[in-house]
């Protein structure tokens, strides 16, 4: 059983940087905004030549560049077996370049097939190899008052189908990526929002930096 994070929050708050501590040599990126990774000397870290960096916003498990069946490959594949970590980046621009590719076809049948893909692709990666993590990233819905003030926050989603399932239902960690005056954090508890993390496992706000929450989270798991 593999451990899944999911993080969301708005674009700037933080969400792509917080990978920046995690080991290249151990760790594959999926790119699906197509947009780089946001820290000095990334390109050096993860690009084809060191094999651990892909550009894809395909959906498609039937074909080999698509986030599903890459997933799948480093899970079971014994050549993958030195990738500790996965990034999928992001989530929403898979749902939202799957619904504009499909814009043309009539019915509900699209979002069906949307909403099976994401929650299939989400819900497989909880089955993969124990020493594995898989994060994905997402942007933000924030719902507000007649005043402006926040009043609650989930992951941004297509159709109405994944709004009934709540993706981060599937989650057992999820955080929401905040930049306050230039100070970037992960809120881990609910505060008008859907974030949550194991019972005492995170403390309610943290550093935006995954490679401390998943070290945080085995050492919680190993007891």
């Amino acid at each position: 059983m593999s451990r899944t994070i999911l993080v969301y929050g708005q674009s700037g708050a933080g969400k792509t940087t917080s990978c920046r501590n995690l080991d290249p040599a151990s760790t594959y990126f999926i790119d699906c905004d197509g947009k780089g990774l946001s820290w000095r000397g990334w390109r050096k870290q993860f690009c084809a030549d060191n094999h651990n960096y892909f550009r894809t916003d395909e959906l498609d498990p039937a074909r080999r560049n698509s986030v599903p069946f890459i997933l799948k490959t480093i899970a079971t594949d014994d050549r993958c077996k030195h990738i500790k970590t996965v990034v999928v980046d992001g989530i929403s621009t898979l749902m939202v370049t799957d619904e504009f590719r499909r814009r043309k076809e009539k019915g509900f049948d699209k979002y069906q097939d949307l909403a099976a893909c994401i929650f299939e692709t989400v819900k497989h990666a909880a089955d993969f190899r124990d020493d594995l993590t898989v994060v994905f990233i997402g942007h933000v819905d924030i719902e507000r008052d007649q005043n402006g003030n926040e009043v609650f926050s989930q992951v941004r989603t297509s159709g109405q189908k994944l709004k009934r399932i709540v993706l981060e239902s599937l989650f057992t960690t999820v955080l929401y990526a905040k930049n306050d005056a230039n100070q970037f954090f992960f809120e881990t508890q609910p505060v008008r929002s859907t974030a949550k993390s194991p019972v005492d496992a995170l403390p309610p706000t943290m550093p935006n930096d995954i490679a401390q929450v998943i070290k945080l989270l085995q050492d919680y798991e190993e007891g």
